[in-house]
């Protein structure tokens, strides 16, 4: 018998074994937990030990400057993802078991979904690891920015010969690795730490013969940064190298036109430095007007080289650049030094003392904090290429260009006004443009052409320059500036102006090269804390006792000071540093007769705040206590009559670093007790006068050693027979020590054993 289908049947049949298909794979992920999930695990192992293979490939592809493929890149962001995935699955996994108290009662409905989800996920790693091999991992690109090296532009001057030759020998030398050339603007290659592993540059121990010749402008860069084992300083043309760079490029024109001295003078503006020489030279080289050159000059002394085409382009980018990259601090001290006069050798401490009353920096309150930071930033200026050493030790000065740039900048940014002609009076008309600037600075400027008053000026420092000594400054001149705190007067010879004293703020005077006799007024300034005189006085007035808040007291200058009234001097119970070289030695002996009534070395015992001190003491018997000399941290003291402080014979302070320095004139009576006992132990330069009768000059000076001596020096005396009368016993602590001698002694020293 036929058995007839009908389509009933075929449809019901058809849904019974999808719904029994859909029950036993749903039955499946319940049975097969364990099991989908240990392949889970097993996946993503396997996927990761792929990944680390392709990550070492694409190190290596790195390492080789190679750009990575962006199916390779794409390939490790999936890993990433999914073993991202993977891991929070584990970790909802483990808090199910947890719930179930480690599979003895499980929760069938988490298990099933569990397990269905690592089945899926398990799926889904397999084909992420399927498309994880790659035919190449990276490829090569063109270096960017690098050009056949070119040796157009340059000069090979006698300046650098020198400089050539040095880098060509440590280029030669096996222990040097890595060399640095570093100068002004236009050595720009390194602007700060180079991480060179990132570049594919590995530089360790093992350089296998390489070397890396580095260059910037920054020193600190190339020295701290980079490690440079040797470095270059490219500095400044000099005159005949200055002008042959700036002939050439003008070509024959001066001398076709008459145009050398002009063109002499231009060049001396642009100071020796090649980025402005070249600027300035491309913007003339075809000028063939007189007047055109003469402008030039011009704009160049008046501190406006914008106006010479070129010179913006070029010079004042390069120097802005380096300016932005100093700390807030760099730069206010940068544009602060504008101030000083063109071409002036500027001695560190000069600039610190001025900036005691400014309270420049924060949270620096002590005279030793603030030369301290003064030096920090001075050596981080002459890194950057801003400013030059000076003419001598402690000293600095800024390249005419770079003042001009600095100048500039303080102008622009309404900092520091600065009127280096008559002509640029005019900026006093303009009251809206005076509110503005924090800082004046006045040169080259008659004293007589000032206004009256400074009626919208509010300036915390004013510098004003007086190179004639020609006329006095207006008596009401400072009525109004209120909030003045910093006040440099230098070339001043008539008395002051009254309105000194409406100046109640100002913490910081400077007299300064200046024939003034009278300075009586200065008493009234009460909030004074650095006082600077270099004038022609004879006396110090007793109003100076006054100055309850002096931290500095500075009169070195004033070589014809005779007086200082008695007990003035330890009314300043504030004063940390006080300076009185080639000044003030009349000091009062007790048992004398004298006309008048001076101040005496014992007056010194009541600073307990005195750090710093330098001082002539005639007769030795007047020395203050002990206790002053303990706290010293830098002096200079001369004990003695017949003393100079110019004299300086055997010294080199760059050499030795000397901040305590000692000369005594020895006779048959001299006593190492109290004050010069602990002047001996300290000092690091000893400048010895043997008198009449002196035989032998450390025994003779001090019987328990010298621990911080560095440097002696022994003055002629036919007399000494030898000058350590026992090692052992003299000089047990010194660890080096320079002997200069005016005399050829029969030995040096006695019982040397």
């Amino acid at each position: 018998m036929e058995i007839v289908t009908t389509p009933f049947q075929v449809i019901f049949e058809k849904i019974v074994d999808y719904t029994i298909g859909v029950v036993a794979r749903q039955m499946g992920y319940l049975i097969c937990y364990r099991s989908n999930v240990d392949n889970l695990k097993t996946q993503v192992n396997e996927l990761k030990d792929a990944r680390q293979s392709v990550e070492d490939k694409v190190k290596v592809a790195t390492n080789n400057v190679e750009e990575i493929e962006a199916n390779v890149l794409k390939w490790l962001t999936c890993v990433e993802e999914i073993t991202t995935e993977v891991h929070k699955f584990f970790e909802e996994e483990g808090q199910a078991k947890l719930k179930c108290c480690h599979d003895w009662c499980p929760n069938l409905k988490a298990r099933y979904q569990l397990s269905k989800r690592a089945y899926k996920m398990g799926l889904d790693v397999k084909k992420i690891q399927d498309k994880g091999i790659f035919p190449t991992i990276g490829h090569r690109v063109p270096i960017r920015g690098v050009t056949p090296i070119s040796t157009k532009g340059f000069e090979d001057f006698e300046s650098r010969k020198t400089i050539l030759e040095g880098i060509m020998k440590a280029l030669k030398d096996d222990n040097i690795h890595a060399i640095g050339v570093c100068g002004m603007g236009g050595l720009d290659d390194i602007w700060n730490k180079l991480d060179l592993e990132a570049l594919g540059i590995y530089f360790g121990d093992d350089q296998n013969g390489s070397k890396l010749l580095l260059t910037s402008r920054f020193r600190n860069v190339l020295e701290t940064d980079m490690d440079a084992q040797q470095l270059f300083d490219v500095g400044l043309l000099s005159k005949n190298e200055a002008e042959y760079l700036f002939a050439k490029i003008v070509g024959d024109l001066p001398e076709t036109l008459n145009l050398q001295p002009t063109m002499v003078e231009v060049v001396k503006e642009c100071a020796g430095l090649p980025i402005a020489i070249r600027a300035v030279a491309n913007a003339l080289k075809n000028q063939k007007n007189l007047n055109v050159w003469k402008d030039a000059l011009r704009e160049l002394k008046r501190a406006n080289p914008t106006q010479i085409k070129g010179m913006h382009e070029k010079v004042y980018p390069s120097i802005k650049l380096s300016y932005n990259f100093l700390t807030k601090e760099a730069q206010s001290l940068f544009l602060f030094c504008s101030s000083f006069e063109e071409d002036m050798n500027i001695e560190i401490a000069f600039l610190w003392r001025i900036l005691v009353g400014l309270e420049f920096f924060q949270d620096v309150y002590r005279v030793e904090e603030v030369r301290n930071r003064v030096h920090t930033l001075v050596e981080s200026l002459k890194a950057s290429g801003l400013l030059l050493d000076g003419n001598g030790s402690g000293t600095f000065k800024m390249h005419d260009i770079i003042r001009d740039v600095a100048i500039y900048i303080a102008d622009k940014e309404k900092k520091i006004l600065t009127i280096r002609t008559s002509d640029d009076l005019e900026k006093w008309s303009n009251k809206k443009l005076l509110k503005d600037f924090i800082g004046i600075s006045l040169s080259d400027v008659k004293f007589s052409e000032l206004p009256k008053k400074l009626d919208d000026a509010q300036p915390n420092f004013i510098f004003l320059y007086d190179k004639d000594n020609s006329s006095p400054i207006p008596n009401h001149f400072f009525e109004r500036v209120k909030e003045l705190r910093v006040l440099v007067l230098q070339g001043l010879c008539l008395p002051l102006p009254s309105s000194l004293s409406c100046l109640h703020n100002l913490q910081a005077l400077v007299l300064h090269r200046c024939e003034i006799e009278d300075v009586a007024i200065i008493g009234e300034l009460k909030k004074l804390k650095a006082l600077t005189i270099s004038t022609s006085i004879k006396k110090l007035p007793v109003e100076i006792g006054q100055l309850t808040h002096l931290q500095l007291l500075d009169l070195k200058g004033c070589n014809q000071l005779e007086v200082i009234p008695c007990n003035m001097l330890s009314n300043l119970k504030r004063l940390e540093e006080l300076y009185m070289n080639g000044s003030f030695n009349q000091w009062h002996v007790d048992g004398e007769s004298t006309e008048r009534s001076n101040a005496r070395v014992l007056e010194l015992d009541h600073l307990s705040l005195l750090t710093t001190l330098c001082i002539h003491i005639p007769n030795a018997k007047i020395l203050p206590k002990a206790l002053l000399f303990e706290k010293l941290v830098r002096y200079k003291i001369l004990i003695g009559s017949d003393w100079d402080w110019n004299d300086d014979s055997g010294q080199n302070e760059d050499e030795f670093k000397i901040s305590k320095k000692l000369k005594i004139e020895l006779d048959r009576n001299f006593q190492s007790e109290g004050g010069i006992k602990i002047l001996l132990k300290s000092c690091e330069y000893l400048d010895l006068q043997p008198g009449k009768g002196i035989r032998s000059i450390l025994h003779e000076v001090d019987q328990e050693g010298f621990s911080q001596l560095k440097h002696l020096y022994v003055r002629n005396s036919v007399e000494i027979q030898y000058v350590i009368n026992s090692i052992r016993r003299s000089t047990g602590c010194v660890s080096y020590l320079g002997v200069n001698f005016s005399h050829q002694y029969e030995q040096f020293g006695k019982d040397m054993s």
